[in-house]
């Protein structure tokens, strides 16, 4: 998938979650702590939230993965992903005035620990051999 292509993907912070819903969850919504696919789905704002009927513990899409604990909407992470893979560094995000970085807003401030996170989640994929 080339940059302009995730102009689609990044349309709106809807569309990014079931993107990465789908990416996570091919096989249907399982619990991060112990893998049950026992769940209660709830839904707020067309967003799903999940319960897990054997450890009774509330999690979401974000629950596990580097966008934990973050504040950027998934659109900008998302869009900084999809900057990564097509070779543009950090570095080269942090450094774009604002006013060229235009609709970035957040995402330059951001690049370095997004970018560092991101490379975490690749080396721990890798290490499970996923």
């Amino acid at each position: 998938m080339g940059l302009y292509d995730y102009r689609h993907v990044i349309a709106n912070e809807r569309t990014c979650y079931w993107l990465i819903h789908r990416l996570r969850w091919p096989e249907g919504v399982s619990c991060p702590r112990c893998q049950s696919r026992e769940i209660w789905a709830m839904r707020e704002g067309g967003l799903a939230r999940y319960r897990c009927k054997r450890r009774q513990r509330h999690f979401s899409l974000r629950t596990g993965t580097v966008f934990e604990r973050s504040r950027l909407p998934l659109t900008k992470w998302v869009l900084a992903i999809g900057l990564f893979r097509v070779g543009i560094s950090a570095r080269s995000l942090a450094r774009a005035p604002r006013r060229r970085a235009g609709r970035l807003g957040a995402v330059a401030p951001a690049a370095g620990c997004g970018e560092k996170r991101c490379i975490a989640a690749q080396t721990a994929g890798t290490n499970r051999g996923g």
